[in-house]
């Protein structure tokens, strides 16, 4: 069985009918582009009611710990805490996860479900404006190669197993690690806890597991204009038509796809 796992975590607002961020809204949009260009099912882990048709099957979970994110000048409520926990939600064998602001455009990650691979995760970066930036590479200036947890793929067997439990444990413990591995940002990301678990699971150097998927991560800022699902603003504009896409101004995303 193999199939998408998305996770929309809603803002609970009282009284806010258009969320600066809506995360349900973006996974619809994300399971219908998925439909349309890979034909696998989507189901979705949410705390929110959700009656869409699209979705394979709806796990329902409670609110977790949350903190803030800066996205276009504003803080958003950004709750990314149980993403360990896809071994245990998803009712797949081989589960291909992925935010719900990654925009999908091509079948190129439909290759991920005969790769024989038990994990595929990218550590290269590409800006959709050519930007470098040294803090997308390594935890820190001279840490451990940076794995992105935006999109990856998992086989459930006893290795992928351990790995989320070890990801689970990296994130109960995140003041620890964040000052062993030098990290200088206090919040907790998904991709610092699953870079340490690698490192850990490697034995402490660099091997070649795992690999990476079928297409380097090109993505934005979230500080960048979103015009619409093709044509992105960072130093200059850009056309990212057919390409898939993390466009990170959710703020951005959530407006395009309500009007």
């Amino acid at each position: 069985m193999n199939g998408v796992l998305l996770f929309a975590i809603q803002e609970t607002v009282v009284n806010l009918s258009k969320p600066k961020v809506d995360y349900l809204k973006l996974a619809e949009h994300c399971a219908s582009q998925i439909s349309e260009h890979m034909s696998v099912p989507v189901s979705l882990v949410t705390n929110t009611s959700c009656k869409s048709k699209i979705f394979d099957k709806i796990i329902k979970v409670n609110l977790h710990s949350k903190q803030t994110k800066k996205i276009a000048g504003e803080q958003i409520l950004w709750m990314n805490f149980d993403r360990y926990k896809c071994w245990d939600y998803t009712p797949y064998e081989n589960t291909l996860v992925m935010d719900t602001d990654f925009i999908i455009k091509n079948n190129s990650l439909c290759h991920v479900f005969d790769s024989g691979k038990d994990l595929l995760i990218n550590k290269t970066y590409t800006d959709i404006n050519g930007r470098t930036d040294k803090t997308v590479e390594r935890l820190a200036e001279h840490g451990i190669d940076m794995y992105w947890a935006t999109v990856f793929y998992f086989n459930k067997n006893n290795r992928t197993k351990i790995f989320f439990d070890l990801v689970e444990h990296i994130q109960k413990n995140w003041s620890y690690y964040r000052m062993l591995y030098s990290i200088g940002n206090r919040k907790f990301r998904n991709d610092f806890a699953f870079s340490i678990a690698i490192h850990m699971l490697n034995g402490y150097t660099t091997t070649d597991w795992p690999c990476p998927l079928p297409d380097p991560l090109v993505s934005s800022f979230d500080k960048d204009t979103v015009y619409d699902l093709d044509i992105v603003q960072g130093d200059f504009i850009t056309n990212t038509r057919g390409m898939n896409t993390h466009l990170m101004n959710k703020v951005d995303l959530t407006e395009i796809l309500h009007d």
